[in-house]
């Protein structure tokens, strides 16, 4: 009796799911990334990027972004320390830009085993953003993601995963809670030990917004380097 309640119980989510997701507009967009890293030694590393992505169906420049990670290794292969800085431009499909100049600090952790590797972080966020003609503002969130990562053979060079990330958004007046979710999955593949690529595939999936929800699906191509 128990398994046939657990069983319909989960046929009603399923449904219930199913027709939210209905009401949403979908689009798709593209992600691409550069990243260099440098490791000085087993307990300091900092890395660069550049972003940019696309979306309304590849026809506008949604954001252009900077980011800068320097990470401290706290516990050695398990626990790390992270603050990162992000400069970000963002264009709208409605022609409204965004200037903003992001802060995160954090921890993150991994455990490894002989095919999988676990990965978790936990950061702060703060965003500053200067919209055209108006006053700046501050917009705070915590982000928490979790990853899960495949290594199928010692010598593959394939390691697929999924990630879940969520934006718990802090001072959003009358709205504090998840306001949306990242799903990633996709692949790396490592070229050789410097040079590596990474392919995959993110669902946003906003959960605030009552009107104009869009389920957004973007294809991401990055280019790794570790020197």
């Amino acid at each position: 009796m128990n398994r046939f309640k657990t069983l319909l119980c989960g046929i009603v989510i399923f449904f219930y799911s199913a027709q939210e997701l209905k009401a949403i507009e979908t689009e798709s967009g593209g992600i691409f990334w550069v990243s260099v890293e440098k490791r000085f030694n087993k307990y300091f590393m900092i890395q660069m990027q550049q972003h940019i992505w696309l979306d309304n169906n590849f026809r506008n420049l949604e954001r252009y972004m900077s980011v800068v990670d320097f990470r401290a290794t706290l516990l050695d292969k398990y626990i790390y320390f992270d603050a990162l800085y992000y400069y970000r431009y963002m264009h709208t499909t409605s022609d409204e830009s965004k200037n903003t100049h992001r802060y995160q600090l954090g921890l993150s952790g991994e455990y490894k085993l002989p095919h999988v590797k676990f990965s978790v972080s936990s950061r702060f966020e703060s965003n500053y953003i200067k919209v055209e003609a108006d006053t700046p503002y501050n917009r705070c969130n915590w982000r928490n993601r979790f990853q899960v990562t495949g290594y199928p053979k010692k010598e593959c060079k394939f390691a697929p995963y999924g990630a879940i990330e969520m934006f718990n958004t802090m001072n959003w007046p009358d709205k504090n809670g998840v306001e949306r979710l990242w799903f990633d999955f996709g692949t790396t593949y490592r070229i050789n030990k410097v040079f590596s690529m990474d392919f995959k595939v993110r669902e946003i999936l906003p959960l605030f917004q009552v009107q104009n929800r869009k389920l957004t699906t973007y294809v991401g191509v990055g280019c790794m380097v570790k020197l």
